[in-house]
């Protein structure tokens, strides 16, 4: 998920006008490794914004 944060960080949020709040960013995990291959496990990524 690295690529995915670079390109929150360094590509959208740059761009976007928006301003991270000061609150904690978390991911929340949408299927079950054990159930499904890693090229399938679906992560959303909540970043709090202004």
């Amino acid at each position: 998920m690295s690529k995915s944060y670079q390109w929150l960080f360094a590509e959208w949020l740059p761009k976007s006008g928006r301003q991270l709040k000061d609150r904690v960013m978390f991911e929340e995990y949408l299927n079950n490794p054990r159930e499904v291959p890693p090229t399938e496990l679906l992560t959303d990524i909540h970043m709090p914004l202004v």
